[in-house]
């Protein structure tokens, strides 16, 4: 397979993935199995790792970001159960570190000794996240928020894994969630301003 199409098909995997994950305990239909988001994205998610592992060297910060999501994913996925998800977790997890290690390794040969100290703290980050889930506190995790306000990641950690794990090139915190406008916006106002001018009523307004 050409390996610009397996980057593609390696994409489309993670950011069905990440749609999963963000979906939270949704519960759907697959090939007459009724999966979880989470189980639907430890499938993609895995598929994507095997890709990338393919195409990128061990210490390239995409397969860091592929063991660290699919951490993610497993650590709250139920098939075929959670205790096996978990220990699987950890170990892509301490994976995503090793990766960053020899991002490291690498950095410290080329003199880049700013990039090298910036993946040391994010190592560091990392290793909370593994004593956490080595040592889980009690008390329900908000997976959604946990990507956007950053609940069980410190936002040092989710600064670094989007701008240093990521390579800037996938941005982990940029899932597809979208923001709503607010109902008192400028923009939304403007918008219900035109609806109203666009209905029949605006337009025998606009007449007299």
């Amino acid at each position: 397979m050409d390996n610009s199409l397996e980057r593609k098909i390696a994409d489309v995997c993670d950011l069905l993935g990440e749609v999963s994950i963000e979906n939270g305990s949704t519960l759907f239909l697959e090939n007459g199995l009724l999966l979880e988001s989470f189980d639907a994205a430890v499938q993609d998610l895995t598929k994507a790792l095997e890709l990338k592992i393919g195409l990128y060297a061990p210490s390239d910060p995409i397969i860091s970001e592929a063991h660290y999501k699919l951490s993610l994913a497993l650590e709250f996925a139920t098939h075929p159960s959670p205790e096996e998800n978990r220990q699987k977790a950890l170990e892509h997890l301490e994976a995503a570190i090793d990766s960053v290690k020899q991002r490291v390794v690498l950095l410290e040969s080329q003199a880049n000794h700013e990039q090298a100290k910036y993946a040391k703290e994010l190592i560091e980050e990392l290793t909370v996240k593994v004593d956490e889930m080595r040592n889980p506190t009690k008390g329900e995790i908000d997976v959604g928020a946990m990507f956007g306000s950053g609940v069980g990641l410190s936002e040092v950690l989710q600064q670094k894994v989007a701008e240093s794990l990521a390579g800037g090139a996938h941005d982990l915190t940029a899932l597809v969630r979208k923001k709503e406008k607010k109902p008192g916006s400028e923009e939304a106002s403007v918008g219900e301003k035109r609806r109203m001018e666009d209905s029949p009523e605006g337009q025998a307004e606009k007449k007299r």
